[in-house]
């Protein structure tokens, strides 16, 4: 798991589309029945550590916020947990006991006829939960969406959802202690769906604001097309009403209560309790400096088709650039193989010319001789050009 980590981190970390890495999701579910999350939870937060300690010894490897995803249930314990540092480590290493980022997958606002903020107490109450933390790391509602009776019928569709909650995470207020969230989620999973298909009624398990036709359709031999429910126009509607206040890094300032870390709940035991086998695991060798640069295949139509991965210190090459510098090399090495070929002329000429007429006084009028010489210059002449072309543009393409 270890290694499988730090590829992942490794190969995907060069995209500047890959925004965060997860180190697991609803991870506090799989433990025995009437264990609580001290069961696995030092083993998720081990494992949290070992790839941020990973990613910060990689110097060429761009910082991208690893975190992970937790369920909604042992709310305060699970939070306050994975921003916390056990007190009583002095070893540097222990500053990546904490994730940087915090992803709570909840469902809380399920009463379909209240449309405001004050009237959805679920939602409410998360907000004022997460305010008591004093949290110190971005949180994001990676799940949200509940299902419910309660919302309406539209176009012969049950149970519509208005994601409100989706223009609520715009509020200023909302903005000081959630950074975001995902609606769940893009289609219908037929395999999970109670529901005949096109799926009109409402099921349980019916999550996706849209589905695919025809039912058999498996984009192999028979074409998918997505159909969207009118769900999907409402959280569409519901986004265009956010506002987010879109503060840069370099304005951000947060509160003086809020930059610390978290008190460790006690039912967690320390992570220096345990022997972990990962520690005696070596880790990937960090990838070297040609590992920062990814650059989209031809055709691919953006302008930031080719992307630094050392961040703002690092110019982005723009198509364009790349395309003037290959013009430029193919320029220059034209001109160096043409002096090449002159140069050498001259020396062969001079080379013959001595060789002709030492023969000459030797032999006379017989130039067979001659003819050979030149015939096996002109050869080697070719074979240099050659090798001294495939020379230049190797050069040219490693630089």
């Amino acid at each position: 798991l270890k290694l499988r980590g730090q590829r992942v981190i490794t190969e995907f970390s060069k995209y500047n589309n890959t925004l965060a890495f997860s180190a697991g999701n609803e991870v506090n579910h799989f433990v025995p029945l009437g264990e609580g999350p001290q069961w696995n939870g030092p083993c998720l937060k081990k494992f949290v550590k070992d790839m941020r300690m990973y990613a910060s010894k990689c110097r060429h490897i761009r910082n991208v916020p690893i975190g992970l995803i937790m369920a909604d249930t042992n709310r305060e314990e699970n939070t306050l947990y994975y921003n916390c540092q056990d007190e009583d480590d002095d070893k540097k290493d222990d500053r990546y006991d904490y994730a940087e980022w915090y992803g709570i997958n909840t469902y809380v606002y399920c009463n379909g006829t209240a449309s405001t903020l004050k009237e959805a107490l679920g939602f409410q109450t998360l907000e004022q939960s997460f305010a008591s933390y004093n949290y110190s790391i971005p949180v994001l509602l990676t799940e949200y969406g509940c299902l419910s009776q309660t919302f309406p019928t539209v176009d012969g569709y049950e149970a519509q959802r208005n994601f409100n909650q989706a223009k609520w995470l715009g509020d200023r207020s909302v903005q000081n202690d959630f950074a975001g969230g995902l609606a769940f989620e893009y289609s219908i999973e037929a395999a999970n769906a109670h529901t005949p298909f096109p799926f009109k009624e409402f099921g349980e398990q019916n999550y996706g604001i849209g589905y695919f036709s025809p039912a058999d359709c498996d984009d192999i031999t028979i074409p998918c097309e997505y159909k969207r429910t009118p769900s999907f126009y409402n959280l569409q509607r519901a986004y265009a009403q956010a506002q987010p206040e879109n503060i840069t890094m370099d304005e951000f300032e947060p509160d003086v209560y809020r930059t610390g870390r978290s008190v460790c709940p006690d039912i967690f035991p320390k992570l220096n309790s345990f022997h972990w086998g990962t520690d005696w695991r070596p880790s990937l060798i960090c990838p070297s400096l040609s590992h920062e640069l990814f650059t989209c295949p031809a055709g691919g139509g953006s302008s930031a088709a080719s992307a630094s991965a050392t961040g703002n210190n690092t110019r982005h090459l723009t198509g364009k650039a790349l395309l003037c510098i290959i013009i430029l090399s193919t320029i220059i090495t034209f001109i160096v193989l043409q002096l090449l070929e002159v140069t050498r002329s001259k020396k062969y000429h001079q080379v013959l010319t001595g060789r002709a007429n030492l023969l000459h006084t030797k032999n006379g009028n017989d130039t067979s001789e001659t003819n050979s010489l030149v015939v096996s210059l002109q050869k080697n002449d070719l074979d240099g050009l050659h090798n001294g072309y495939l020379s230049i543009a190797s050069r040219s393409d490693s630089e």
